[in-house]
């Protein structure tokens, strides 16, 4: 591996999943003391303008999207993905256990003595199909007995209006899962905007335990921690092999989330 070689971190910084991703990846660029690490955001990397160097010697990335894959398909170096959103990306994949997150939330709320479940997921990802299937096994339940809404992302008006239909569908009290803290947010807004009591008519449990966003809502979510610089450290230490060219020893690696982190939206 060149001594000098650019590692490029494409990675959004806006969510605390992935900022502790990077996080991860800089604790390992530091231990390895030769690497020059850059970010760049997704719109470089679809246009592949900040990657098309020489210098470039590895991606770490959170592919979300195709037009993100022909680009780095195109450089030529070897590419670590961080994110489990599309079906079929070519390259290794260091990410959460997702299963694993949807099991573990089953688990809280069985503990709770909750007797009625639903899931709020994301249209199209991978991580939210994976995140309901291990809630699904662990509760024991078939689909039909688990209602389940997968939102869009236009805006967050149009899924709160969404949200509350489905809402007034579901019999209370229920236990809600959703796939992420963004969707919490938004599924807590939704009840408080039907008068409907968190957690005593719906008990809330997101993930990623984004604390900005959790403490913002009213009550406080409870979310699942996931072990998010663990990933950036395995993704940078595999990146690292396949630099000094290594083959990829695996093409998922699933790490398991490391708790709940309670707060009043499951009390």
């Amino acid at each position: 591996m060149n001594p000098k070689a650019r590692v490029a971190v494409c990675i959004g910084r806006n969510g605390r999943h992935f900022r502790e991703v990077f996080r991860g990846v800089i604790a390992f660029g530091r231990a390895v003391g030769n690497w020059n690490l850059v970010h760049c955001r997704a719109e470089n990397v679809r246009r592949a303008d900040e990657l098309d160097d020489a210098r470039t010697g590895g991606v770490i990335c959170s592919v979300g999207r195709v037009a993100e894959l022909r680009a780095l398909n195109d450089l030529g170096v070897p590419v670590v993905n961080v994110a489990n959103t599309l079906d079929d990306c070519p390259f290794p994949l260091v990410a959460n256990d997702d299963a694993a997150i949807g099991r573990l939330a089953a688990e809280h709320f069985l503990a709770n003595g909750h007797k009625r479940f639903a899931f709020v997921g994301l249209a199209g990802r991978r991580f939210s199909r994976e995140r309901r299937s291990g809630f699904l096994s662990r509760l024991r339940v078939s689909p039909q007995r688990c209602p389940e809404l997968d939102v869009m992302e236009p805006s967050n008006a149009l899924i709160e209006s969404e949200l509350g239909a489905w809402l007034g569908r579901l019999d209370l009290p229920v236990a809600v899962m959703a796939c992420n803290d963004y969707v919490a947010a938004i599924l807590s807004q939704a009840c408080r905007d039907l008068s409907l009591a968190v957690p005593g008519d719906v008990a809330i449990l997101g993930v990623d335990n984004d604390d900005i966003e959790c403490e913002l809502a009213q009550p406080p979510l409870s979310s699942i921690e996931p072990a998010s610089q663990r990933i950036g450290q395995e993704a940078a230490k595999l990146l690292h092999s396949l630099m000094s060219g290594g083959p990829a020893p695996f093409q998922r690696r699933l790490i398991p989330p490391l708790r709940v982190v309670e707060r009043t939206s499951i009390q």
